[in-house]
């Protein structure tokens, strides 16, 4: 999982290193709170754009496997 760039002044993206057929990314804030969710089909990156505010967020990827990867991203 790549997260770039990071850190990041705006939109984003997440490379999965390989193509997935479902997958659902999480971006949870450094306390924990579920910021984002998206279910992927068939897709081996994601472009996110947030209006969130600046911080560290946390970002999983749950894969149609059970395989479960993190990834972290700074937001300024």
């Amino acid at each position: 999982l790549r997260v770039y760039p990071n850190p990041t002044y705006g939109p984003f993206r997440i490379d999965f290193g390989t193509e997935l057929r479902t997958a659902t990314i999480n971006i949870f804030s450094a306390v924990g709170v579920l910021v984002y969710s998206e279910s992927i089909r068939s897709a081996s990156y994601a472009e996110i754009s947030l209006p969130i505010t600046n911080g560290i967020y946390f970002v999983q990827l749950k894969g149609e496997n059970g395989s479960v990867s993190f990834g972290k991203i700074i937001k300024r």
